[in-house]
């Protein structure tokens, strides 16, 4: 198992451990950044149409703009689908000249 795999792994066990179902689905959102502001917009567009809910957000407190698009889906958060999912928006983002940035959840637990 690769690094990426091992955290990937790892916080699949975070999520379980604070209490989320993990038989059940619940919202994922993905971050894949961008260093332009026009591809970043460009990839909302894509990812929406792949399914997603996306919007963009710039991060702040950088030497130079980035932006980073929120991609939200409902889904089992297994670790084959979690990478699937990775993989998937990586291919889109790349031609663009983004890169998948990790992944989080408020779980679905009742908290």
């Amino acid at each position: 198992m690769g690094h990426l795999d091992a955290s990937t792994a790892a916080a699949l066990r975070r999520v379980a451990n604070d209490g989320a179902d993990m038989s059940r689905p619940m919202v994922i959102d993905f971050h894949v950044a961008f260093l332009s502001l026009d591809a970043g917009m460009e990839f909302v567009r894509i990812a929406s149409l792949a399914g997603f809910t996306a919007r963009l957000v710039e991060d702040v407190g950088r030497e130079r703009s980035q932006w980073t698009c929120w991609c939200s889906l409902e889904m089992l958060a297994t670790h084959d689908e979690i990478t699937s999912t990775e993989d998937l928006l990586g291919s889109l983002a790349r031609p663009l000249g983004g890169y998948c940035d990790g992944w989080g959840t408020f779980g679905n637990g009742n908290k």
